[in-house]
């Protein structure tokens, strides 16, 4: 299955009334995390792990419920997940290499961005097109969150100061190999190729 959404009206006036309606069954009081995973699945081929996280940053007030406003957010989450994905040829991702292209103070990373977190180590695609967190880019998500978190700065400087860190440190390309520890046979080494 791939990114685009197949059966969602792409008229904004339309989209968020008919979505949330429908996904939310008929209840005008909200999508429950459940209703937006098989949304998020059916829509988008995206795992729970990632509507999950999804659906916690956009459920601003906390009532496990997604209003209309905060459907919105979500829906424009997943939309931005889709336009990358086709962009930078990945069909699926997991629920941190998620939180690194949503989760920036920009809103998210232009496609550009994720291929330079490919190339650098931080993801790589498997065989079968889902971009996955490498350890360096999990302990990148660790660096962020013991330093403020994704919200107080741009990815771009997150990156610049785990760069300088024992842990984010990678001066060679043998470096990277040692850092991110694949399995060569799950690498996709076409990745530039699929950009062209």
């Amino acid at each position: 299955m791939g990114w685009a959404p197949t059966e969602i009206n792409t008229n904004p006036a339309e989209t968020d009334k008919y979505n949330f309606n429908d996904i939310a069954g008929g209840d005008t009081s909200g999508v429950s995390v459940e209703e937006f995973s098989t949304f998020a699945k059916d829509s988008y081929n995206l795992d729970d792990g990632v509507a999950q996280s999804i659906f916690d940053k956009t459920d601003t007030n906390g009532d496990k419920s997604l209003s209309k406003d905060e459907f919105k957010a979500a829906f424009d989450k997943l939309t931005s997940m889709s336009s990358i994905g086709s962009e930078v040829g990945f069909t699926d991702v997991d629920a941190s290499a998620e939180r690194l292209i949503t989760e920036d103070t920009n809103a998210h990373l232009a496609p550009d961005d994720v291929s330079n977190m490919i190339d650098a180590g931080y993801m790589y695609m498997n065989a079968d097109g889902k971009l996955v967190t490498t350890d360096r880019g999990n302990s990148l998500i660790e660096h962020v969150d013991n330093n403020g978190g994704f919200g107080n700065q741009p990815l771009a400087d997150h990156i610049a100061e785990f760069e300088n860190t024992a842990d984010g440190y990678v001066g060679t390309e043998e470096g990277i190999q040692m850092v991110t520890e694949l399995d060569a046979d799950e690498i996709v080494d076409n990745h530039t190729a699929q950009l062209a």
